[in-house]
C-alpha cells in the first residue's frame, strides 16, 4: 500500500513523496499526473543493448553500395578486416570463413563444415602479423547431460595452402576474443 505525504522538507509545496511497498501498480500523483518510473521496461533495455551492439560491429567499406556475397547468403560481417595483402577474411552466414578481395572477386572457402545441420560454427577470425595465416576460434555443440557442452578450438590457418593447426583445444576455457 502506498501513501503520500508532504513532509515539508519538500522546497515546493505541491511536491510529494510517495512511500510505497513497490507492488503498488498505480504510478499517479495524488492529482492524476503520470510519475516517471524509476524503472525502464525491459524492451528498452533490448533495444539498447542491440543499439551498442550494433554500433559496435564493425564495418568495412568495399567501395559504394557494392556488396559481398558468401554462400547464398550475404555475408555477416567483414570480422577480421583487410590483410596487410589486401585480402578480406569474413565469418559468412553460414557460420563458414572465407576469403576474398575487397570487390568480392577471388571468393575461396577456408572452413566448410560449418552451418546446416552442424553444430560448429567459427569465430573471433583474426589476421598473423605477417598475413600468411589466420587465427580463429571453432566452436562446437557436443551432446550431452541436460543442453551438452561446448568444445572450444583455436586453430591457425595457412591461407596459401589452406591446411589448418589446432593449437589448443577445452570444453573448461573458451576464447572469446584474438
Amino acid at each position: 500500500m502506498s501513501e503520500w505525504r508532504n513532509e515539508g522538507k519538500m522546497t515546493s509545496p505541491t511536491a510529494y513523496v510517495r512511500y510505497t511497498d513497490r507492488h503498488d501498480p498505480d504510478p499517479c500523483t495524488p492529482d492524476e499526473t503520470l510519475l516517471m518510473k524509476t524503472r525502464l521496461p525491459a524492451f528498452v533495455y533490448i533495444l539498447l543493448l542491440l543499439l551498442g551492439l550494433s554500433l559496435a560491429c564493425q564495418t568495412t567499406s568495399l567501395g559504394g553500395s557494392q556488396a559481398v556475397a558468401a554462400g547464398q547468403n550475404s555475408a555477416r560481417a567483414a570480422l577480421a578486416g583487410a590483410a596487410p595483402a589486401g585480402q578480406l577474411a569474413i565469418i559468412g552466414t553460414d557460420h563458414n570463413i572465407y576469403l576474398m578481395n575487397p570487390d568480392g572477386s577471388g571468393r575461396t572457402e577456408l572452413t566448410t563444415d560449418a552451418g546446416g545441420d552442424s553444430q560448429r560454427s567459427y569465430h573471433y577470425i583474426t589476421w598473423a602479423p605477417d598475413s600468411r595465416g589466420l587465427a580463429f576460434v571453432q566452436n562446437d555443440v557436443v551432446a550431452g547431460p541436460g543442453r551438452g557442452h561446448i568444445e572450444a578450438s583455436l586453430w591457425l590457418a595457412d591461407t596459401a595452402s589452406g591446411r589448418r593447426t589446432e593449437l589448443f583445444q577445452s570444453t573448461d576455457i573458451i576464447p572469446f576474443y584474438l
